[in-house]
């Protein structure tokens, strides 16, 4: 099958392609500053499957939408829905990057899927795209995340049954809000390894490595949400976003989704 499309509806991986770029060119990147994290305890499952990933596309031009206010709460006062989606706001955003039309254009795409949950979160790396003009800083947060099934490639980890994701932040005054409401669910992650990505865009080998242990999303399509044994995709970033796939996916029973992404799997091995 050929390449996504680009959509002026997209996700992490575009402002990340263009933060990579320019760690490769300053040196500049860094390892996050840890200033508070959430966990929790969770028994992983893991399986494994290897499958090939396509080679990415240039850097985009990023446009942050805007997100629906919210007060960082407690959060045993919201359900597991609402928890999850003022999580997501704060990272939800538009950009001109990869938009996929199925499922299946999106497994193909990604360096790793795996199935599993947020252990905890906190404030990730910022990257200046204008010297000494703290305004222009690209801002991120930086995730854990706890394996629960791999369902494509092998996990790039420093920790067993772990991985890093990166996520960007569109709205870095709202970054109590994720703290304060890191999703409870089970998701399907479609991913593309920080490293891997860094080489195909032919960055210096100390920069692939640096990103070695990072992954990002393919799109602001690529995390489907297990809410109540029902797929809930992740907050669009627009209105015209709403009937675009995976939207046809959303109320479907999760354990079919999945099966449909592992068989899927299958067929491409």
């Amino acid at each position: 099958m050929g390449a996504p499309r680009a959509s002026a509806r997209s996700a992490g991986i575009a402002i990340l392609i263009g933060a990579l770029a320019l760690a490769a060119c300053r040196s500049a990147a860094s390892e996050p500053a840890v200033d508070a994290t959430v966990t929790t305890s969770r028994e992983p499952q893991p399986t494994s499957s290897a499958v090939g990933a396509p080679s990415a596309p240039t850097s985009p031009t990023i446009e942050p939408s805007p997100a629906p206010s919210a007060s960082a709460t407690s959060a045993s006062s919201h359900t597991v829905l609402e928890r999850s989606n003022l999580f997501w706001a704060p990272l939800t955003f538009s950009a001109d990057f990869y938009h996929f039309e199925s499922l299946r254009e999106m497994a193909e795409a990604a360096d790793l899927i795996v199935v599993g949950r947020f252990l905890g979160v906190h404030r990730g790396r910022s990257v200046a795209v204008e010297p000494g003009e703290a305004d222009s800083a690209l801002n991120f947060v930086r995730a854990r995340v706890l394996i629960e099934e791999i369902l494509k490639g092998a996990p790039e980890s420093r920790a067993a049954d772990e991985i890093e994701l990166e996520l960007f932040l569109a709205s870095p005054r709202r970054f109590d809000d994720v703290l304060a409401n890191v999703p409870l669910e089970q998701n399907i992650f479609f991913l593309f390894n920080g490293g891997a990505l860094s080489a195909r865009e032919g960055h210096p080998a100390e920069v692939q490595e640096q990103n070695r242990y990072v992954y990002i999303e393919v799109s602001d399509q690529a995390i489907l949400r297990n809410v109540d044994g029902r797929v809930s995709r992740r907050p669009p970033a627009a209105i015209e976003d709403e009937a675009e796939f995976p939207a046809q996916l959303e109320g479907d029973a999760w354990q079919d989704v999945l099966e449909r992404v592992r068989q899927l799997l299958r067929k491409a091995d």
